[in-house]
């Protein structure tokens, strides 16, 4: 089965068809999970309260022009206010130091951050990414609501996976140079109302996306694509060779990749937020899909990620990561498209706990990517763990795709993985590779974080894994496996290695 899901088809008919750099939590830190935190009501209040539109439809007008008077307010509060725009933004992250700071007078070094600063989880947060995100959109979203009066606000989301017309151009509002969710930053063809490039169909179509059948397959490719691909893209255009020197309000000087093409900066853009709305769309999108899943709690448990906000009123909120975990599965939103009668939409439907993968097998191939690469990896399965790639009775056994990529400087753009077993001879798409905030895990910092950047001549190595059940065939697997690497909108500058090739599975 190639797909679930196919661009511009209802919700209806898939249902149908069946950043920091140290993480410690409060737990950690001795506070247990039973203890109960206060969150203003989080986690108690019913699903489905308020509703978040599409930014395409009439509907979600009223809400767009309530988020540009709730972001004017913000911008003048003074920025040691939690509600404030500046610190809003630094809660997802700031960079190192800054010689000037006119939106923070208080803040021009790493040594001075405020309460609950730095908090994204691009730093190493794993597993943390959706659900760190969906909070903190939520909050701010809550500030917003209070801010701008509008008693029924929701954040709307920007649908831009979809290929209906117009879909892909960035809605207006974000577009006018006299609002407050302007920015002069972003890759100008976006802000001159142009839809977004054809380099960027492949990272924008979700039908692969959606054949992940665990959460942490879907959490971390979500993260390189559409996630990571759209922050580059809004930020730099994914342009090879790109020299253009956008001025950077937060860092304070012009650079290269825009507000949202670093980590460091990319919450300040407002379109940051409608962004984040649509990842977390399609998050609870595919939890309503047959494929959905929860998070696994014990594997978030493993890597303790803080989780500190401010509600509407700028006081501190704080969250366990079981805590988070249960505030995450029952939020006070429903989405436009999403029926409210369905209960589990956004919670998932199969167990929190898989078994984790087993390696089947290892390839080296040591192969640079500068250009469209081809390459064999000979994955023999060894006679005594053939047993496991056969499916057990009631459980459905995966076969995984794991490619370790190294590289010294923050790759650009986006890279498609092809694979096909060569018996079947056919390419199918295995999933995108993308490096944003790669420099951002090398080396906590705004330098660092910067596209196409070199990071001190150190290589680091980033790991991707693909769920390929859907596009080799386990129970004939031959032990060769053709991959082909395209580079999208990327720069030869800055190449990619493709260390090795493992072959996984996983039992669910």
């Amino acid at each position: 089965m190639r797909s679930l899901f196919l661009p511009g088809a209802s919700l209806a008919l898939l249902l149908a068809t069946g950043c920091q750099s140290n993480p410690q939590s409060s737990e950690s830190a001795g506070q247990a999970d039973s203890t109960v935190t206060k969150t203003t009501g989080l986690a108690a209040t019913a699903t489905g309260t308020y509703v978040r539109k599409n930014c395409n439809s009439p509907e979600a007008k009223a809400d767009l022009d309530a988020l540009a008077k709730a972001l004017a307010i913000m911008k003048k509060l003074p920025c040691d206010d939690p509600r404030s725009w500046y610190y809003q933004g630094a809660i997802h992250n700031v960079p190192d130091s800054i010689t000037t700071n006119p939106y923070c007078s208080q803040f021009t070094t790493d040594s001075m951050p405020m309460n609950g600063w730095d908090g994204c989880t691009h730093g190493g947060g794993g597993n943390h990414f959706l659900i760190w995100h969906r909070l903190y959109t939520l909050h701010f979203e809550r500030i917003v609501r209070k801010l701008s009066g509008k008693a029924d606000f929701a954040m709307p989301y920007w649908d831009y996976t979809n290929t209906q017309s117009g879909y892909r151009v960035m809605p207006a509002i974000f577009r006018t140079p006299t609002d407050s969710l302007y920015e002069n930053g972003r890759y100008a063809p976006l802000n001159h109302g142009q839809p977004i490039g054809a380099s960027m169909d492949t990272a924008l179509d979700v039908r692969i996306l959606n054949q992940n059948h665990t959460f942490a397959l879907f959490n971390d490719n979500i993260d390189k694509a559409p996630h990571g691909a759209m922050h580059d893209y809004i930020g730099y255009g994914n342009l090879p060779n790109d020299k253009v020197k956008r001025w950077n309000r937060i860092y304070q000087r012009p650079q290269q990749g825009g507000l949202m093409g670093n980590v460091a900066s990319a919450a300040f853009d407002p379109i940051f937020w409608v962004h984040h709305a649509n990842i977390d769309y399609l998050w609870a999108v595919w939890a309503a899909s047959p494929r959905g899943a929860q998070p696994d709690l014990a594997a978030l448990r493993k890597n303790r990620w803080i989780y500190q906000f401010f509600d509407e009123n700028g006081k501190p909120v704080n969250y366990t990561v079981a805590q988070a975990y249960e505030a995450a599965l029952h939020p006070d939103y429903r989405y436009d498209v999403i029926p409210a009668a369905s209960t589990k939409l956004l919670a998932g439907s199969s167990p929190a706990q898989q078994a984790p993968p087993v390696a089947l097998a290892t390839a080296t191939v040591n192969q640079p990517v500068k250009a469209l690469t081809k390459f064999t990896a000979q994955l023999p399965v060894a006679a005594n763990r053939n047993k496991l790639l056969r499916s057990s009775a009631g459980k459905t056994q995966l076969l995984l795709l794991q490619l370790d990529a190294s590289f010294s400087k923050e790759p650009r753009g986006i890279y498609e993985v092809y694979v096909r077993d060569p018996r079947a001879g056919k390419l199918q798409l295995a999933g995108i590779l993308n490096f944003f905030g790669a420099g951002h895990h090398h080396k906590k910092g705004g330098d660092m974080d910067m596209p196409g950047m070199d990071m001190s001549g150190a290589s680091t190595t980033q790991t991707f894994t693909f769920d390929i059940t859907d596009e080799v065939a386990a129970d004939s697997f031959s032990g060769g496996l053709d991959v082909q690497v395209v580079p999208k909108g990327t720069s030869a500058a800055a190449p990619i290695t493709i260390e090795k090739v493992t072959l996984l599975t996983q039992s669910i």
